[in-house]
């Protein structure tokens, strides 16, 4: 079984990471048309796009059902009074035991001002300080510097590659660094970004 967070939304002084819900389609839409060209080298759902707004109402449907049956925790990073969608994020039930993997991409607009850094930064602090994992995950193709430099700066390790990685989008073969950092590692040197993280009732929880 994949581990069960309580985490719903999570409060920075720079963006909002929650659950994504009816109504955030249209600003989903409008950050991946913007961003399609950015994308399409790392993403590989991409070359699908443009979608409509309704796809994109429904495909949000779709990671909230998922979200709130505990199978997967795709999240949207938006900026503080939620009226713009800067990029999309999640804790991903893609590893045995307790342990998630973390993804993510951001708007063209975003790219190169730590946005990816600082996200990554508060859900791993979340992992840890508040869902408890026992480690967590980045994978990003191994020509995809911008990706793993943000793995390093949050203190993932290189710890191997993974060759001849599909995805259900395209037959495409990829290969993959690995960055893992577990427990005992966030611990040595614990993130201390400021959030609120509350649960699904709104109720804050750390």
């Amino acid at each position: 079984m994949p581990p069960s967070i309580k985490t719903y939304k999570i409060v920075t002084d720079k963006v909002v990471i929650r659950c994504y819900q009816a109504g955030d389609g249209a600003m989903l839409k409008k950050s991946i048309d913007e961003s399609i060209h950015h994308l399409l080298p790392w993403m590989p759902w991409a070359k699908f796009e443009p979608e409509t707004v309704d796809l994109k109402e429904d495909r949000v449907g779709f990671f909230r059902r998922k979200f709130l049956g505990h199978e997967d925790y795709a999240m949207g990073i938006f900026n503080l009074n939620e009226t713009g969608l800067l990029g999309s994020t999640g804790l991903h039930t893609r590893l045995p035991g307790n342990a998630l993997e973390v993804g993510y991409w951001v708007n063209v607009n975003q790219a190169g001002k730590g946005l990816c850094t600082h996200v990554v930064t508060a859900l791993t602090k979340v992992g840890f300080e508040v869902e408890g994992l026992d480690n967590m995950v980045i994978k990003c193709e191994v020509d995809n510097t911008a990706s793993r430099r943000v793995a390093e700066k949050c203190g993932y390790n290189l710890v191997g590659t993974q060759s001849n990685f599909s995805n259900p989008y395209d037959r495409l073969l990829r290969t993959m660094n690995i960055f893992e950092i577990t427990r005992g590692q966030y611990f040595q040197n614990p993130v201390q970004l400021p959030i609120q993280v509350y649960d699904i009732e709104g109720l804050q929880i750390a």
